[in-house]
């Protein structure tokens, strides 16, 4: 054999174990997570016949400890019979080898005959009397807990009609029968009074009837027949069987859910009547693309924005050694529209997170608009030191707030948002993940969130035009009970934020729609005292869903099972096989179905609602301002600006004239955004001509008179200067001026008139 190779073992047969437990296998599981004791491997060991298996929780894998684990566990025999003579024998051989004799007080085994004797622990053919008697003492009998578990559940969980259909199968005399079946009903004739938890004796089922009280015309022990009176004139009625209890479903702890809805009249209920306001006039005339955007944009948010970016401009400057550079001057709101403009035209030429050198570039595949409102430079410049709060005092307001750096500017735009604009009967409740993934202490996971990673922004929207209404940024534990009673800070997580949410339109009768992280039974009832109902899916683990709205494989599909209350309305609806979307609605009191597709109006309103923050979502991808940033206040601020343009084209909606696309909207606003900064610079002369020949050209109808001469006086000849026409590399210098703009020009630039002209000039 050649050195360094290694040889295969040849391949043998193993021997199988004939008996039980003869071989078993043993292995280990870890590291795990480490529990509460302290362990983190778990040692499985298994029979290699019966497949027999047992696990022990370990805190480490070291030699010494992993045969402690296996070696509380004594013995292990397969028993040729489960008489109760063999059984106490194998129990007392195996004290006997482990010196236990003494040590044995109790007995835990199966609730079977063969152990304790019975329901009664009568002395007899047992294991619990035999143990007693070899031992000559005491022993403690202990039911098995697993059958004391089992037996608590099934009697919580109210399945006592299943164990009726087995007794009365199981009864084989005729006349017993028949005295067990009426016995029975009394029982749940009795517990009628109290049938269902939340629906009142005024508004019950009119298909439901209760059975008048049953008299028993002999005592129990008789094995008589059971007369039954119906009413007063002696009539008698056949006896209900145990189907007939099908007229209601039972959930989880208890929850009851008639079969039958409780609307009494087709007229529409008060609750879902939603009465709008009558549009203001002035909001149907169209102002202009700015002035509907600066309705939720307004002056005093963006006079804001101008005094913390200057403030951070003053810091920046110390950088530089020569900071009066014409790039660091202090900026005025004029500048800032005019940088917000350009930002909303890089969303519509799908250029927001193109480099600025690619933006600004001369040779022809950069975008010219950029040059024109302001160098490459101070675009750079104003986005680093744009500022949304005062930073001199912003470390105290830390303390308190952990949004302080957006928390002012933010509200003030929610504010804005909700004193232009009435929502509609539908809305709309979910979250919005805003991508980031800088250094941000309440940056959160959502795996099926297409950016994974990000700020967390709560939104409560129109579901039908997709307007921005309410909205708070989630920044940790406890954010989402902000501004709410303390009662109401100790409900769930997703119930906190609806509350928080649903404030400015309660007691409007409107609707709230929402996704199953939300939806719960409670939620919709506070929601109802809080004059509004909800429509929204439920997760399969609430406790109040009826074993029957449950996935199955025989129900069909397409199929739908509806369970009522007074005020309540539950779905069950299956759109695949083994699938099951189930559904709560307080809007809805009927199980009517949609005639063109063929489901559920629950199913199809919740379709044509649930969608307002997706679509928000979807629309701030389609056109986004964002470009890369670091700085989480600043990523805030550019979805701040997408909403804006979104809610400013709503707003435009709702304007009286022809309608644009959002995306000529956004133009339009951009271009009114920029106008005055292009004003500005087109007569601009430390700018390069080509620059302003191109601002000319952009401006078009829009370009402004030339500002007149700095003296009414004929302006003087005697000087001589460079011409302002000809290429400055000329250098070539003349004394003559225009009669208009009193500017240097050579006789080869000039053009010559006559003297009338010139008067009429």
């Amino acid at each position: 054999m050649k050195q360094g190779k290694c040889t295969k073992q040849p391949m043998t047969l193993t021997s199988t174990a004939s008996t039980a437990f003869e071989k078993v296998f043993l292995d280990l599981v870890g590291p795990l997570d480490r529990d509460e004791n302290g362990n983190c491997y778990i040692l499985t060991l298994q029979c290699e016949l019966t497949k027999y298996i047992e696990a022990y929780p370990l805190p480490n894998k070291e030699a010494v400890t992993v045969p402690e684990a296996y070696s509380k566990l004594l013995d292990v025999f397969n028993t040729p019979n489960k008489t109760p003579e063999t059984i106490s024998d194998i129990i007392m051989k195996t004290l006997e080898k482990h010196d236990l004799s003494k040590k044995c007080i109790s007995l835990t085994a199966g609730n079977a005959n063969v152990n304790f004797g019975g329901i009664n622990r009568q002395a007899g053919r047992n294991v619990l009397t035999n143990l007693k008697n070899k031992l000559n003492k005491e022993v403690v009998g202990i039911d098995c807990p697993a059958h004391i578990l089992h037996n608590c559940i099934q009697q919580g969980t109210d399945v006592l009609r299943l164990d009726i259909e087995s007794l009365i199968a199981s009864t084989s005399n005729s006349r017993k029968r028949n005295l067990t079946e009426k016995l029975i009903e009394q029982w749940l004739e009795e517990d009628n009074e109290h049938e269902f938890s939340d629906v009142d004796d005024e508004v019950a089922d009119q298909h439901f009837t209760i059975e008048e009280e049953e008299h028993v015309a002999s005592e129990i022990s008789e094995v008589e027949e059971i007369e039954i009176e119906t009413s007063s004139e002696g009539t008698n009625r056949s006896t209900n069987t145990p189907d007939s209890n099908r007229n209601r479903y039972r959930g989880k702890n208890g929850f009851v859910w008639s079969v039958t809805d409780f609307l009494r009249t087709s007229r529409t209920l008060a609750r879902n009547i939603v009465s709008l306001p009558r549009q203001n006039p002035d909001h149907t005339r169209f102002p202009g693309y700015e002035a509907l955007w600066l309705k939720l944009f307004d002056d005093n948010m963006i006079e804001t924005i101008v005094s913390c970016t200057n403030k951070k401009l003053e810091v920046y400057r110390r950088q530089f050694s020569n900071y009066s550079k014409h790039e660091l001057r202090d900026t005025n709101a004029v500048e800032i529209r005019s940088l917000f403009g350009l930002l909303y035209y890089s969303s519509v030429f799908k250029c927001n997170d193109a480099d600025s050198n690619y933006l600004f570039a001369t040779d022809g595949t950069g975008h010219e608009i950029f040059r024109c409102v302001m160098s490459k430079y101070r675009f750079n410049t104003l986005l680093n030191c744009l500022r949304l709060d005062n930073i001199d005092d912003r470390q105290e307001r830390l303390e308190t707030d952990p949004l302080a750096a957006v928390s002012g500017f933010f509200d003030k735009f929610i504010a804005n948002c909700q004193a232009n604009y009435t929502p509609g009967p539908y809305t709309c409740v979910d979250e919005m993940l805003l991508a980031f993934k800088g250094r941000c202490k309440f940056v959160i996971y959502m795996p099926k969130k297409p950016a994974k990673y990000g700020i967390k922004i709560m939104v409560l929207s129109d579901a039908r035009e997709s307007y921005v209404y309410n909205a708070y940024i989630y920044h940790g534990k406890g954010s989402d009970g902000v501004g709410l009673p303390e009662a109401e800070k100790k409900l769930s997580v997703p119930t906190q934020s609806v509350l928080r949410l649903i404030k400015p339109i309660e007691n409007t009768n409107r609707n709230v729609t929402a996704d199953n992280w939300f939806s719960s039974i409670p939620l919709a009832e506070m929601l109802l005292k809080k004059g509004l109902t909800y429509l929204g899916t439920l997760k399969k683990n609430k406790r109040e869903i009826p074993p029957e709205f449950m996935p199955s494989k025989n129900r069909a599909v397409e199929s739908s099972l509806h369970g009522f209350t007074k005020d309540l309305t539950l779905l069950s609806f299956v759109p695949k096989k083994d699938k099951a979307v189930i559904l709560i609605s307080s809007c809805h009191h009927s199980a009517s179905t949609d005639t063109e597709t063929r489901k559920p109006t629950i199913i199809v309103d919740y379709n044509h609602t649930k969608g307002g923050v997706d679509e928000i979502d979807k629309k701030c991808a389609i056109y986004s301002c964002s470009r890369k940033t670091r700085r989480w206040p600043q990523a805030i601020f550019y979805r701040v600006l997408d909403i804006a343009g979104i809610n400013a084209y709503v707003l435009y909606g709702q304007c009286e004239g022809t309608k644009l696309r959002r995306g000529d909207f956004l133009m339009h606003l951009s271009r009114e955004l920029v106008l005055p900064a292009l004003k500005q610079r087109v007569y601009n002369e430390k700018l390069p001509r080509e620059l302003r020949l191109t601002l000319r050209r952009v401006l078009g109808q829009d370009l402004p008179p030339p500002p007149l001469p700095e003296s009414s006086n004929e302006p003087s000849t005697s000087s001589r200067k460079l011409c302002r026409i000809c290429p400055s590399k000329l250098k070539r210098q003349t004394r003559f001026v225009c009669c208009i703009c009193a500017k240097h020009i050579c006789l080869q630039c000039s053009s010559q008139i006559c003297v009338d002209c010139k008067t009429e000039l």
